[in-house]
């Protein structure tokens, strides 16, 4: 059964999500290597769909669990630490 707003795991998700999109946006904004948060917004929200597409159309059998996991991961940690 998926959740519902009501109890409060949806809300929590999508919490946790923007903060992660807010802390990876907070650069000094005068720094030369400032990252504007809306790129920060578009990067994630597209990496999200082309893996839930992926996903959808049978690109794997993972579960959504995992699928759910190796996305948070990799939006939070970047790909570099996980080929390292």
């Amino acid at each position: 059964m998926a959740p519902h707003a009501s109890d409060g795991k949806v809300h929590d998700d999508k919490q946790h999500d923007y903060n992660e999109c807010e802390l990876a946006a907070t650069v000094d904004k005068n720094s030369a290597d400032a990252i504007p948060r809306e790129f920060v917004v578009q990067y994630v929200v597209g990496a999200y769909m082309a893996v839930l597409t992926w996903w959808l159309d049978g690109g794997t059998k993972l579960p959504p669990q995992r699928i759910d996991a190796m996305f948070r991961r990799l939006a939070t940690e970047g790909i570099m630490p996980s080929y390292s």
